[in-house]
């Protein structure tokens, strides 16, 4: 009588043992191949503590350069600030004389007015002066 392979008669050590061969040398190649990437390549855990320092001191310029970038645009930012506020106190220091003169404008005007028309009213009595020479032709025409 032959024993059945894989039944549940079969001998547990016979079973045992058909795998112990190819899974050893399954493992075999897989250490092998393991090896020969290990080898091969940069360690597991990544970078070199050298490699990893090299980044970190190139990390640190590079913050300390855009940190003098910032420092450098709020420097310009103040000083574009100032300068805004020098030039808007300027320009409210001509509006007002701009006001003034409008002001001044106004009154010569209104005195300018005055002085026509009363020298126009006054055309035929006594008038002298610059009123006078310039209601002459008016008289005159009429």
């Amino acid at each position: 009588m032959t024993r059945p392979r894989f039944g549940p008669t079969a001998d547990a050590s016979v079973r045992s043992h058909r795998w112990v061969v190819p899974l050893a040398l399954v493992l075999a190649l897989a250490a092998t191949a393991t090896l020969a990437v290990a080898v091969q390549v940069r360690p597991a855990g990544g970078d070199t503590v050298s490699s990893l320092q090299q980044q970190a001191a190139s990390l640190a310029q590079q913050l300390v350069r855009e940190q003098l970038q910032v420092d450098a645009a709020r420097q310009r930012y103040s000083v574009l600030t100032a300068d805004a506020a020098s030039a808007a106190t300027a320009v409210a220091d001509v509006e007002a004389e701009i006001a003034t003169d409008e002001g001044h404008l106004t009154a010569a005007s209104a005195a300018v007015r005055r002085q026509a028309l009363t020298e126009y009213v006054d055309a035929g009595t006594e008038a002298t002066g610059s009123g006078a020479l310039l209601f002459a032709g008016n008289a005159t025409s009429q």
